[in-house]
This record gives structure tokens, C-alpha cells and sequence, in this order.
């Protein structure tokens, strides 16, 4: 009787670890999409004067996930260049782009007439692609969009706009159809699947749509490309321009909070925008400054700066920093001023430069926010940790552990009884 309980007992145990370790992994996966929501948040609320506590945040992102993390980084970037930067291409694409079949040329859909006919928005969508692809003769063009007609159930946008571009000529060759996609996420998502699977020769993508559906199509196309080359060797696909359908519409529902909605879907989060409730941004309490404090004539200076904030995390701001009060040419002490402005707070760290004589140096710290106060905080660490086994693997093999050593107790249980008998 006794080798059934300790079998019980065992595989109690070992079912309390492995609950253990799927809630560990679950609150795991929560803290990487609460980054996320924070990250894209204080995007929305403050662009960049948000730059420390995206920072922050994806240290935090990256203790969780540095896979993630590093995705991130490339779609916070192209959230920030979509938002300040990204200039439309009206009519045809800019010149520059690969001359190869390295480039594809994505047409996004548009709905089509309850009949299957595509509406006049589409086809000036198709006249800028096909003027695209004549000038880019070697690219793909893959067009994305499915089943939008209320009465054509079979017709798509994607297969009306591949037979009308060959019909103008493109060889069927070069077209790449995408019908099953219902919104600019699906297109991203699904579009992304087909040349990473099929295409691995495509590594860039140009963006062909209307004007006011331009920034949407590169953000949510540059997200998706970034969340499929996580974790893995390749470099992401990039979207290297766009083309423009000119219209006179313009869609007031693309705001940043729209474009974080998406960002978050496609990352599998959600964010919702809240005017009045908005996140509090980490304010500089003091400088640290390090590196040497003597120095020879003519010779350049080089220390760092490091910004501690209230948050209790720490970044280098060397090179948004103000050094002043030190002429290096001229012998002798001389008091050196580090300044340091984020945010409407200033700091300021004082300290003696010996310029040829021996190193005899007082630190002094000056908080316009919190005169006096120095904070002790650990340095940012913004490296991507060392990867071994992904963590979603970790209950799977636990799991797989657990019905070894069931298997092989009961194993034992029946030579016992082989024995007895």
C-alpha cells in the first residue's frame, strides 16, 4: 500500500510546481504587455518628452522578454518617425528604392461595391501602384484585402485588383495575392505571413495607398515585420517608402491614440486612451559624474553624466548635458558645471578640474527639483540579457518531465507486483 501513496504524493508535488510555473509564466506575460500599454501610452500623452520612461519601461520589458524588448525598440522608433518625420510620395514611388526582387510593392485594399466592383478610391489606389511597378520593373506586387462585397460573397479585393493589374500588363509572375485580410491590422498581419513563408528573397516593402491611409499602412506593416524577427536571426523587413493616392478626404479617426491601438493588437495587448488619466513622467533629482578629473594641457575632457530621476532609474546624458566653466588650454583648478534640463527641471553638478596638476576635486550636487537630495540608484543596464530557452517552453518541458516520471513509477509499481506475485 505504501508505493501508491508516494506515487500520490509525488505527482501532487509535482503538479503544484507545474501550476506554480504556468502562473509564474502568465504573470510573466502580463508584465510585458503592461509594458507595452505603459510604453505606447506615454508616447500618446507627451511624444518625446516621454524618452525616459520609454527607456524605463523597456528595461522592464526586457527582464521579461529581451526578445520583445528589442522589437519594441524598432517599433518605437517607427511610431516616432510615422508621427514627426514620414513625408508622402504622391502619385509614384521615390526614386532610390532596390532595383531587384528584393522589393515588394504592397497594395492595400479598399472595400468593394455590394456587386464586387471596386470603387473609385481602389482604382486610383491601382493607377499609383501600376505606375509603381513600371517604374520598378524587377519588384513584386502584392495586393491585400479580401471579402468586402455584400452581394459578391466570392469576389475579393485583392483578386479585382490583381486582375486588373494584369490586365494593364503586369505579368502574373509578379503578383502576390493576399485575399483574406479585413482590416489594415489583417493586411499587415496576413501579408507578413506570405513573404516570410514564400518570399524570402522580398526584404523590403513599399507602401502603395491612399494619402490619409499612408502613415497607418507603414506603421502597422513596420510593427508587424518587427514582432515576426523577434527572437530569431533575420533581420526584420523594412518599408523603405510609399506612394500616395491623392484625395481630398481626410480620416480624422488616425490619431496616435488609434495608431497605439493597433500597434498594441498586432503585439496581442490591447491599449485604450484616457485624456484625463495620463501617466506621471520621471523627474532628474541629481548628476553623477564620472571619469577622470585630471587632465593635460590642450587635451579633451572625458566624463559622463548619468541623470538620476524619482522613478529611481538612471540614464547616461552625456550628450544632452552642458559642460561649462573649464578652459582646457589654461593650467591650474578650475571649477567645472555639468548641467542637466528635462522636463522643466534642471540639475546641476559642480566639481574641480585640475587641467596639469594633481587630481584635488570636491563633488557638489544641485537639484532645482530636490535641492540636496542624491539618490542612490543602480546605472540603467540597456543590454538584451543572454537567451537560452525561450520561457513560453519552460511549462511544456516541466509538463513533458512530469509524464516521464509517471510513467516510469509506474513501471516500477508493476515489477513490484511481478515480484509479489
Amino acid at each position: 500500500m505504501k508505493a501508491p501513496k508516494i506515487l500520490l504524493s509525488l505527482l501532487l508535488a509535482l503538479a503544484m510546481i507545474f501550476s506554480m510555473s504556468v502562473t509564474a509564466f502568465a504573470a510573466e506575460s502580463d508584465g510585458s504587455a503592461l509594458c507595452i500599454q505603459q510604453m505606447l501610452d506615454y508616447y500618446v500623452h507627451y511624444q518625446d518628452a516621454a524618452e525616459t520612461d520609454i527607456a524605463r519601461l523597456r528595461n522592464e520589458l526586457a527582464r521579461n522578454d529581451p526578445h520583445l524588448a528589442v522589437a519594441m525598440d524598432n517599433i518605437m522608433e517607427h511610431l516616432r518617425y510615422v508621427d514627426q518625420e514620414l513625408e508622402l510620395s504622391p502619385d509614384i514611388l521615390p526614386d532610390g528604392l532596390p532595383e531587384d526582387n528584393s522589393l515588394c510593392i504592397v497594395v492595400l485594399g479598399y472595400a468593394l461595391n455590394p456587386k464586387g466592383t471596386m470603387k473609385e478610391e481602389l482604382v486610383g489606389r491601382l493607377e499609383v501602384a501600376l505606375a509603381s511597378a513600371t517604374k520598378y520593373p524587377n519588384a513584386y506586387i502584392l495586393c491585400t484585402g479580401g471579402g468586402t462585397a455584400s452581394r459578391a460573397r466570392t469576389k475579393t479585393e485583392a483578386g479585382q485588383m490583381a486582375a486588373w493589374l494584369e490586365k494593364r500588363g503586369i505579368a502574373q509572375e509578379r503578383i502576390i495575392v493576399e485575399d483574406e485580410s479585413l482590416s489594415t491590422i489583417q493586411n499587415a498581419q496576413f501579408s507578413c505571413r506570405i513573404l516570410n513563408e514564400e518570399y524570402p528573397q522580398v526584404r523590403h516593402i513599399a507602401i502603395v495607398t491612399s494619402d490619409y491611409h499612408v502613415p497607418r499602412g507603414c506603421l502597422y506593416f513596420s510593427t508587424q515585420m518587427a514582432l515576426d524577427a523577434a527572437g530569431t536571426d533575420a533581420q526584420p523587413l523594412d518599408v523603405v517608402g510609399n506612394a500616395a493616392y491623392r484625395i481630398s478626404y481626410t480620416n480624422s479617426g488616425d490619431t496616435l491614440s488609434y495608431w497605439a491601438s493597433g500597434i498594441a493588437q498586432l503585439a496581442g495587448t490591447s491599449y485604450s486612451y484616457r485624456s484625463t488619466d495620463k501617466p506621471v513622467l520621471s523627474k532628474p533629482v541629481s548628476l553623477e559624474i564620472d571619469g577622470e578629473y585630471t587632465y593635460a594641457a590642450g587635451s579633451a575632457m572625458t566624463l559622463t553624466a548619468t541623470a538620476l530621476y524619482d522613478s529611481g532609474f538612471s540614464r547616461d546624458v552625456t550628450a544632452k548635458a552642458v559642460f561649462s566653466g573649464v578652459d582646457m588650454t589654461q593650467p591650474g583648478e578650475q571649477l567645472l558645471s555639468v548641467s542637466y534640463s528635462e522636463n522643466g527641471t534642471e540639475v546641476t553638478a559642480r566639481l574641480l578640474i585640475d587641467v596639469t596638476g594633481d587630481y584635488a576635486a570636491q563633488f557638489d550636487t544641485d537639484s532645482t527639483a530636490d535641492a540636496g537630495r542624491t539618490p542612490s540608484a543602480p546605472e540603467a543596464d540597456l543590454s538584451v540579457p543572454s537567451t537560452g530557452t525561450p520561457a513560453p517552453l519552460f511549462p511544456f518541458i516541466l509538463l513533458a518531465l512530469l509524464l516521464a516520471l509517471l510513467a516510469f513509477l509506474l513501471r516500477m509499481k508493476i515489477h513490484v507486483n511481478r515480484n509479489k506475485k
